[in-house]
């Protein structure tokens, strides 16, 4: 139950932080505001994106767990195309120049509050790009929704059923026992008898461990659970990006230049096209 729990936190991570690996305009207002605010307001900043971004995954985690079952029945069809425009993102966002963006933006003073707030309001304001761009992630990652809350009751024979086998047997087995005159019947039948006590009583045995035994589906997370560790997960991989790039930018504030964004650009691009070429591959390779 513990490794099956991670496992579903790490999904929701990854996804989260691969919907995050971008540098468009909300990513520019964030590394401006820790160039020129300080380290403290493009965080901040940066976690606003990554709560509307997760309430944003909400949505999207909704229509993924609705559409789940034409997901699967269509998986390579939809993977492939959810491949094909991963990497069309990617490729508009290694030719995208953002230095522009950086002198439209002002540079006053804003509590901290007003920073994630604002970031807030910004991202949420194009949920009609982000949120089928998360779909698309989801989708990807093959993020798993089955639960246990439905325990398969294990078939045990009882004691009495096995015995009635035997005793079947035994009658059946007398039924024939004009055969066996001339071999000695009765040691024959006694020593079959034995044979057939000691196999009972093993089953008996068995069927009493398969009883006391508890079902592993029981032991599996609950949907309800698995929603929530995903969200958490996806929560934690937005902040982890934007966390390590206000860090990154903190860490070379006073050498970094406007043109540096155009160089993180590229390399977000390519994450993100190499996913999409990831995820097409992976469907050629199942064919």
């Amino acid at each position: 139950m513990i490794v099956d729990g991670i496992k579903i936190l790490i999904d929701g991570l990854l996804v989260g932080l691969a919907s995050s690996v971008t540098v468009g305009p909300v990513a520019v207002l964030c590394i401006q505001r820790t160039l020129s605010r300080g380290y403290i307001s493009g965080l901040f900043s940066g976690f606003g994106v990554a709560s509307a971004d997760t309430l944003m995954a909400i949505l999207a985690f909704t229509l993924y767990a609705l559409l789940k079952d034409y997901i699967d029945a269509y998986n390579n069809i939809i993977m492939s195309c959810g491949g094909i425009f991963v990497i069309v993102v990617g490729i508009f966002i290694f030719f995208k120049n953002p230095v522009p963006q950086v002198r439209k933006n002002r540079t006053g003073k804003n509590a901290l509050w007003q920073d994630f707030a604002s970031m807030v309001g910004f991202t949420l304001a194009n949920f009609a790009i982000i949120i089928p761009y998360i779909l698309a992630f989801f989708t990807m990652f093959n993020v798993d929704l089955s639960n246990g809350n439905n325990a398969i009751e294990p078939k045990v024979e009882s004691v009495a059923q096995i015995s009635n086998e035997d005793h079947l047997s035994d009658a059946d087995l007398v039924s024939h026992s004009d055969e066996f005159m001339a071999k000695d019947q009765h040691g024959i039948i006694a020593k079959h008898k034995e044979l057939k006590e000691a196999e009972a009583k093993q089953r008996a045995e068995e069927a009493a461990n398969t009883a006391n035994a508890t079902p592993e589906s029981e032991y599996k997370i609950p949907r309800f659970i698995r929603t929530l560790l995903v969200l958490v997960g996806f929560l934690v991989g937005a902040m982890l990006w934007w966390g390590g790039l206000t860090s990154l930018i903190n860490l070379f504030r006073r050498d970094f230049k406007p043109r540096h964004l155009i160089m993180i650009n590229r390399i977000a691009g390519i994450i993100i096209a190499a996913l999409g070429i990831y995820t097409i591959v992976s469907v050629i390779i199942t064919l």
